[in-house]
């Protein structure tokens, strides 16, 4: 296993083929994550990321971090509630620009809401930043629980 991501970094369309011949590794799995995620998101023969029960997506508008609806093809910042976490708060704001299909229906036969394979960094070019600060985290986290609690 290992990690790390591009970080702004465009990769060759060949980087796959590339470490396999390199490292002799025939068989590696691609899965989408980050530090702050417990798990992975496995990507599937598709090419989509699909979110394990256990994380529960949302997808923000990059300027004021409203929530949009959960429901449809939605394209924003990437954030989420980690229900594995157990020793801190699991909810993350990301600095990734994703497309969330929340309705599922993927044709690989899984069911679930599932990330689409362009996932890219926020940059200073779209948002100003690609960081997330704690200026907002208290809001941002009752908005989220607020989400929730009307999807009850």
């Amino acid at each position: 296993m290992h990690g790390g991501g591009g970080k702004g970094t465009v990769l060759p369309p060949d980087y796959l083929e590339t470490i396999i011949e390199f490292s002799g590794i025939r068989k590696w799995d691609v899965s989408y994550g980050m530090t702050e995620l417990i798990g992975f998101i496995p990507k599937c023969e598709q090419g989509h990321y699909h979110v394990p029960p256990y994380d529960i997506p949302f997808v923000l508008d990059p300027e004021s971090g409203a929530a949009y609806p959960r429901k449809g093809i939605v394209t924003g910042r990437f954030a989420f509630l980690d229900l594995l976490s157990q020793t801190s708060w699991g909810g993350l704001v990301s600095g990734d620009k994703v497309t969330i299909n929340f309705d599922g229906g993927c044709a690989c036969g899984r069911t679930g809401a599932y990330i689409h394979s362009d996932i890219e960094r926020y940059s200073a070019t779209v948002t100003g930043d690609d960081k997330i600060t704690c200026a907002a985290t208290v809001d941002n986290t009752d908005a989220a629980l607020k989400q929730l609690l009307d999807l009850a």
